[in-house]
């Protein structure tokens, strides 16, 4: 079992543009190579713009390769230029590993995501978005 805590603050009279105030936190249980963990993260950029997320996800691995499924939410609100934005997104991911040798592995996956974004000053309809992508990669342990 882990579980981490990533914070970021700075007192609320040096809020600037460049110094950013939010936290994350995640917790992961593991049994018989199957893994559950999960993920939260608020972060104030801006002193009108707020980012919160949740990221969940399950793997399971073997002796030679590691699977891995994992879903994430994401809201956004702010001022833009001349209107208040809000956007959501939302991302499924299909991923997986083969360890060709104890220190080398090839991973790859799918990755898919909507995000939808309005303007809370306008009737107008939601702009909708959708992208998906396939990746591969190596990864190298020393």
């Amino acid at each position: 079992m882990s579980f981490g805590i990533i914070t970021r603050s700075v007192p609320e009279t040096g809020l600037s543009l460049s110094e950013p105030n939010g936290y994350g936190i995640g917790a992961g249980v593991g049994y018989r190579g199957f893994v559950l963990d999960a993920q939260y993260g608020r972060d104030q950029d801006q002193p009108l713009s707020l980012t919160e997320g949740l990221n969940l996800g399950v793997s399971y691995k073997s002796e030679n390769w590691r699977t891995t499924v994992r879903v994430a939410e994401e809201n956004s609100s702010g001022r833009g230029t001349s209107a208040i934005l809000d956007e959501r997104k939302y991302s499924v991911d299909l991923g997986g590993a083969y360890h060709l040798t104890p220190s080398v592995s090839l991973s790859g996956g799918v990755k898919y995501s909507l995000s939808y974004q309005s303007d809370r000053t306008r009737s107008a309809k939601d702009a909708e978005q959708t992208n998906s992508s396939v990746y591969l990669g190596t990864a190298i342990n020393f």
